[in-house]
């Protein structure tokens, strides 16, 4: 007869007399994150191993064969996620083996790292940096992508119009609008912003959506 030995399915026993040669059958159990490494005498492995189609004498009235189990491998593929810089080398785990994730080496320009996801988008699954992981595919030398995920660093917009101000936070990597213009001037009606005093720099319309505005700086400063 055939034991799982772990894994699942069922089948049919080998029938033949005592004293008589009988051939071991072709495997018909499966075992998640497993494959298939052939037959033995003893659930450890440690008795004697045969292979399908193997020809085995029947010693006694019942011949338990069990099936033997080779763990897959894989790799985990980091993604830099839009990184402005990093390069970060696969790790190769094994199905049922604990693995820690390397530390990040990605960068990326106005934003900070944090974690990974299984989705490019952080709908999938999420793992911390470092984090320790298990089991991330069934698939025998398959690949399991890992994405980056970034969140915009803060920096201030200082809207400047004479000696009077006002402030509004955004974030790198994200499209913002900017703030209405509250600021007043009689008998005129605002037309822009500008980064330049003298209005010679680039303007920006009341309520336009921008994405990095700050360049790099914590403060950027836009006049009207």
């Amino acid at each position: 007869s055939y034991d799982p030995n772990g894994g699942d399915g069922a089948m049919t026993p080998t029938i033949g007399e005592s004293g008589t040669g009988v051939t071991a059958a072709d495997n018909a159990f499966t075992r998640t994150g497993y494959t298939f490494a052939g037959w033995n005498t003893a659930k450890d492995g440690t008795g004697t191993a045969h292979q399908p189609g193997d020809a085995l004498v029947l010693t006694k009235s019942v011949v338990v064969l069990y099936a033997q189990w080779k763990p897959i491998t894989y790799k985990v593929r980091f993604d830099g996620n839009g990184a402005t810089s990093g390069m970060m080398s696969d790790l190769t785990a094994t199905y049922d083996e604990k693995k820690t994730l390397p530390a990040n080496r990605y960068v990326k320009f106005g934003e900070t790292f944090a974690g990974w996801n299984t989705k490019a988008n952080g709908t999938g699954k999420a793992y911390d940096d470092l984090a320790e992981v298990q089991n991330l595919t069934t698939a025998n030398k398959g690949t399991v992508t890992l994405y980056a995920q970034w969140v915009g660093d803060p920096y201030t917009v200082v809207f400047h119009y004479g000696d009077e101000t006002e402030e509004q936070e955004l974030r790198y990597g994200t499209a913002q609008a900017l703030e209405k213009n509250t600021f007043e001037k009689t008998g005129y009606t605002f037309k822009a912003w500008t980064t330049l005093e003298n209005g010679k720099g680039k303007s920006y319309k009341d309520g336009t959506k921008v994405t990095n505005l700050g360049g790099g700086q914590e403060t950027t400063h836009l006049y009207a």
